[in-house]
């Protein structure tokens, strides 16, 4: 029967002891992964030293980024319904031993958080617990009958030798029916792997911001033409595609930030609903067909494409840490989109609608920090984890997003009175109305912003 952490201890259950995997099992992410990208979040040039160790084996490979990375236990995903189950059980007087292919130091400054397991076995930097050798290092350690839990096929060896074979079950995963029926113990559902939670770290939601790619096309009037219109929806998916592949790397990196944070420590990386690897691979399949899509237009525009890839790689690793860089960039995103929509489409964009965007934009990124901040405010921290700025930024923040909203909207009406207008519109009196729209708009969005 699946267990959901809520039953209630059986008096006649075995007391032997019981060895708990880690990752996958314990947490729902894996540390290896976790720890390469704390690395490279911290220490972006240590990843060559511990590349280094790897001709050596991976359990050195494993030992040395250990050494290189002091992964916080703090910051893990647990797997609540195990950690009930194992509290359950310590209470019964059960030995509990932690039991992975996990580096030594990883397993124990985990051991010591938790407070419930006896004893670790784990990697050594001549020896990687994994399969039939994490097997072996189980029978000599309990010199005699067992159980153990665990989450992976690899890990069947055990189970076949163990008295009781408890296991953490992925989504569509058969392998556990090769246990035999009378040592199969508790059985605890997985969160991740689904294609739902691959969807959701897309962000398909998010593609609607690359409508503004369509948006040269309509100010100049020209979106009847069939060859531009397609030009334009290519480019739309092109960037879309890219946009979906940063958003993958940009939450794996932001793991840890977003696990401190109310709402972001719910995306399918941070919960651990989704594994790092296959993040990785779809985000490197999908820049594939998006420079390959944007190549159908023209160089040009893959080379947009390219640059949008490598700016926003460089905002996720290291530019989004600098206050006010980071909401300039956030606004220059938006601007880019409409760039690349008239480059794609061979269509003239007014320097009237690139100022104005530059500024719109600008306000909008600044109104989200400073809703983030906002919501922080009472909180013990002082400061927007990962971002730099401090709660008592608030007011400047404010202004900042203000000015920059009211400064858009004089573009705006500034254009209104140019010769431009009158070439476009038969009517540009009625483009008042847009601004007055805007101007209400706008102020509504940063009262509610104050607000909360």
């Amino acid at each position: 029967m699946l267990h959901n952490g809520k039953s209630m201890p059986d008096p006649s259950a075995s007391k032997l002891p019981l060895y708990v995997d880690l990752d996958g099992t314990l947490i729902h992410t894996d540390t290896l992964w976790e720890s390469l990208v704390a690395l490279v979040r911290q220490n972006p040039r240590g990843i060559f030293y511990v590349l280094r160790a790897l001709p050596r084996g991976k359990a050195a490979f494993k030992h040395t980024l250990a050494e290189q990375v002091n992964l916080s236990p703090l910051d893990l995903p647990y797997h609540e319904a195990v950690i009930v189950y194992l509290k359950q059980e310590k209470d019964r007087g059960r030995s509990l031993i932690l039991a992975t292919a996990a580096s030594e130091a990883t397993a124990r400054r985990i051991a010591d958080h938790l407070a419930l397991f006896d004893a670790v076995l784990a990697s050594t930097a001549n020896h990687n617990l994994r399969g039939t050798a994490k097997r072996d290092a189980i029978a000599a350690h309990a010199q005699g009958p067992y159980e153990y839990m665990g989450d992976h096929a690899i890990d069947l060896p055990i189970w076949t030798s163990a008295a009781r074979a408890h296991v953490v079950l992925p989504a569509n995963a058969d392998w556990h029916r090769s246990i035999p029926t009378a040592q199969r113990g508790e059985r605890f559902q997985a969160l991740g792997g689904t294609w739902k939670n691959l969807l959701r770290a897309l962000r398909l939601h998010q593609w609607a911001k690359n409508v503004l790619i369509f948006l040269p096309l309509f100010l100049s009037h020209v979106f009847t033409d069939p060859a531009k219109l397609r030009a334009g929806i290519i480019a739309f998916f092109s960037f879309s595609l890219s946009a979906s592949a940063i958003y993958l790397v940009n939450d794996i990196f932001d793991i840890h930030a977003d696990r401190r944070h109310p709402e972001k420590r719910l995306r399918p990386f941070a919960r651990g609903t989704y594994a790092i690897p296959s993040g990785l691979l779809w985000s490197g399949a999908l820049l594939v067909v998006s420079l390959s899509l944007a190549f159908l237009l023209s160089p040009l525009v893959a080379l947009c494409i390219g640059g949008y890839v490598l700016i926003t790689c460089l905002y996720t690793l290291w530019l989004k840490k600098i206050p006010v860089v980071d909401v300039v960039l956030i606004g220059f995103f938006y601007t880019y989109r409409i760039l690349v929509g008239a480059i794609a489409t061979e269509t003239m964009v007014s320097d009237w609608l690139l100022v104005f965007s530059a500024f719109f934009f600008l306000s909008l990124g600044i109104e989200k920090r400073y809703g983030e901040l906002l919501r922080v405010a009472n909180e013990p921290s002082s400061s927007l984890h990962g971002r730099g700025y401090h709660k008592e930024d608030l007011p400047v923040v404010l202004g900042f997003g203000l000015n920059t909203a009211f400064l858009s909207l004089l573009v705006l009406a500034f254009y209104i009175r140019s010769a431009e207008v009158t070439k476009l519109y038969t009517h540009p009196f009625l483009l008042w109305g847009v601004v007055l729209l805007l101007l209400v708009w706008m102020m509504r969005l940063w009262l509610l912003a104050h607000r909360g």
